[in-house]
């Protein structure tokens, strides 16, 4: 099986955000799967590519699905592309490439723009850990519910939102979370891009009544909760490091460099923690 699904990320709203490896991606495209093809078509036409498209929204994405397999099993590559940003996230894809792994196809990604990487980037908010959200339901009891769910969680919080239901995420956030920072970025890379560093008490006082436009990205900071605290961490680790090397029987360095990912805390001092462990046992 040599045809292959190239997933590629498009510009968020500035064309010149698009990178050579996919413009060459495109113009070598015969066929090209997308969320719309008109906005598409656009896209195509600005890097010159004569790509058949094709539509793979999520209404029909198991039925789009099969249409690229049999492209696929043509010896035909195919390119599967969404509105803006990366495919998958917040976006259609994820049935696509589940699809197409299992047929024994390779998914090639071709990187590019994600709104939300990139609000938490311009955030200014601690980041090297973070959740990705996405989208917020739409009714306030199903959306208070949704935002609790994070509200302990000491990681950077991303968020995407609806223009015309942005003032009552900004409410129903701050009732939630209390007063954190807060970005929101709005029309991300286009003409238009606007960027609000603020407080979520601040927001919720002062921006409620703001009529909104255009793709929201929001970052809210994580909790400062006791229940997160340095000390509890470090022992939740330390239970854990027990089962992996004493239990398991992994080794030091393994079991050190997860513990430090998963719990997020230096890999000096998960691998202090594991020795510890495992010298205790001799």
């Amino acid at each position: 099986m040599t045809s292959k699904l190239f997933l590629l990320a498009t510009p968020l709203g500035n064309l010149n955000d698009l990178s050579e490896r996919a413009k060459t991606t495109l113009r070598d495209a015969l066929f090209v799967a997308c969320e719309d093809t008109r906005v598409t078509r656009k896209l195509i036409s600005h890097v010159g590519s004569n790509a058949r498209l094709f539509s793979v929204r999520e209404e029909n994405e198991i039925i789009g699905s099969k249409r690229i397999l049999e492209h696929l099993a043509q010896d035909e590559d195919v390119v599967y592309c969404t509105d803006a940003g990366t495919p998958c996230i917040s976006d259609p894809g994820s049935r696509v490439v589940d699809a197409v792994v299992e047929a024994g196809y390779q998914v090639v990604p071709i990187p590019g723009p994600s709104a939300g990487i990139t609000a938490l980037a311009v955030s200014g908010i601690r980041s090297d850990q973070h959740l990705f959200a996405g989208f917020s339901p739409p009714k306030k009891s199903a959306r208070i519910k949704f935002l609790t769910e994070f509200k302990d969680l000491p990681w950077a919080l991303v968020f995407f939102e609806a223009p015309h239901r942005m003032n009552k995420f900004l409410v129903d956030a701050h009732q939630v979370y209390g007063d954190r920072k807060i970005c929101i970025c709005r029309e991300l890379s286009k003409m238009y891009e606007e960027i609000i560093h603020s407080t979520l008490a601040k927001c919720a006082d002062d921006l409620t009544d703001k009529k909104w436009r255009g793709e929201l990205s929001i970052v809210i900071a994580g909790a400062d909760s006791p229940t997160f605290s340095k000390s509890n961490v470090l022992e939740d680790m330390k239970e854990w490091l027990e089962i992996e090397i004493l239990e398991k029987g992994n080794s030091v360095k393994s079991a050190a460099l997860e513990a430090a990912a998963i719990f997020g805390v230096k890999k000096n001092d998960s691998y202090k923690a594991a020795l510890e462990i495992k010298e205790s046992r001799k």
